[in-house]
């Protein structure tokens, strides 16, 4: 999923799980995050189906001109060779789509890259679920349609999480080289995405003083998001294929 789409995604989720738990359709917020991973599984898959890498001969790569980087970079067909999307992995060559080495490997890198995508969501879905249930057991937030254990974080909160673990691959892997923009982001964002689900939609209440209850949520974003940006990092490194290629990046 090309990271506009990839950023619009979890905007679009917000509004429908909070403007959902705000009427009492706790179900919507789940409901959209599954529509928003298939998505983006389906996208991914689109992407790295018809690709597959391995080792370059010496000299393979001598005969590509700048011309046909270029052409091959921005996504174009020439002479029935895949897209090329990653020519900076110079000493990898592109197999034809109808050649039956790339066929072998098309499931593997489509593999890989969904299991980038796989921890960061787990890690979000566990650590953010810790988090809301802590702010819940504390009342310091408290959630409309909490579901049937009110002192535990509500489905449709787990699920912004993980549309968050979504995007820490595509459109917020700028963040894994910036661990400091990563908390800013965090300490700021977070307090305004609760704020305006309290404000505008009645989807949670925030404690009195609201002063220190937006200061709570700040700091503990700023530990959070960074946490889970580094566990994606960490997930960046490609499995090798014939022992020697890399995965596509998405």
């Amino acid at each position: 999923m090309n990271n506009l789409a990839n950023a619009i995604g979890p905007q679009l989720l917000w509004l429908l799980a909070v403007g959902g738990a705000g009427h009492g359709y706790g179900w919507a917020g789940p409901v959209g995050v599954c529509i928003f991973a298939a998505l983006q599984m389906y996208r991914c898959k689109d992407r790295l189906v018809n690709r597959a890498v391995i080792p370059a001969q010496p000299g393979e790569l001598h005969h590509s001109s700048p011309l046909d980087l270029h052409r091959a970079s921005r996504g174009k067909v020439e002479n029935g060779l895949p897209p090329l999307a990653a020519v900076k992995h110079f000493g990898m060559r592109w197999i034809p789509d109808r050649s039956v080495a790339g066929h072998e490997e098309q499931p593997r890198i489509f593999h890989a890259a969904l299991r980038r995508d796989l921890l960061p969501v787990a890690a979000c879905i566990a650590i953010g679920f810790l988090c809301d249930s802590v702010f819940a057991a504390t009342g310091l937030v408290r959630y409309a349609s909490p579901g049937p254990w009110p002192q535990l974080a509500p489905m449709w909160i787990v699920a912004l999480w993980a549309g968050l673990g979504l995007t820490l691959q595509h459109s917020l892997a700028f963040l894994q080289s910036r661990l400091w923009l990563a908390a800013l982001l965090g300490a700021v964002a977070a307090p305004m995405s609760y704020y305006a689900a309290a404000r505008a939609w009645q989807a949670i209440d925030l404690a009195q003083p609201l002063a220190m209850t937006l200061s709570i949520l700040a700091i503990t974003w700023a530990l959070v998001l960074p946490l889970v940006v580094l566990i994606a990092r960490r997930q960046q490194h490609p499995a090798p294929l014939h022992g020697q290629a890399s995965e596509l990046s998405t």
